[in-house]
């Protein structure tokens, strides 16, 4: 079973008046904690949807082995990230049999929650 994994890291930070996804966790930014994360569980693959500030977002994970996606509509929300993750998905040629969507500036989120989840799935 394939199961993909959708990480939505496309919003301006508004609120927070800087990108949470620059934060640093430890060495790390906040967003390539949650990359590293999701490719230690047990999820096929790996899509990262971003939008506002884009090319900074995506200097610090270009190397690693997932697949960005540009949302040109971020500011439309998340329901618009989503929507680009899925047509994605969708338009590759193995299509997984679920996708499981998580948020960049979840820093406590572990491998063992994303395999937990997966196996209550299976």
């Amino acid at each position: 079973m394939k199961i993909s994994a959708i990480l939505l890291a496309a919003g301006s930070s508004s609120r927070m008046g800087q990108s949470k996804q620059l934060l640093k966790v430890g060495d790390i930014t906040l967003l390539n904690q949650s990359v590293q994360t999701i490719m230690a569980s047990s999820v096929a693959n790996t899509i990262v949807v971003l939008g506002a500030n884009a090319s900074a977002h995506q200097e610090g994970i270009k190397d690693l082995p997932i697949d960005i996606v540009i949302n040109e509509n971020w500011n439309l929300g998340m329901g618009a990230s989503i929507k680009s993750g899925v047509r994605y998905l969708l338009s590759s040629t193995i299509a997984p049999d679920a996708v499981i969507i998580l948020v960049c500036d979840q820093v406590m989120l572990t491998t063992t929650h994303i395999d937990s989840i997966i196996e209550k799935f299976k």
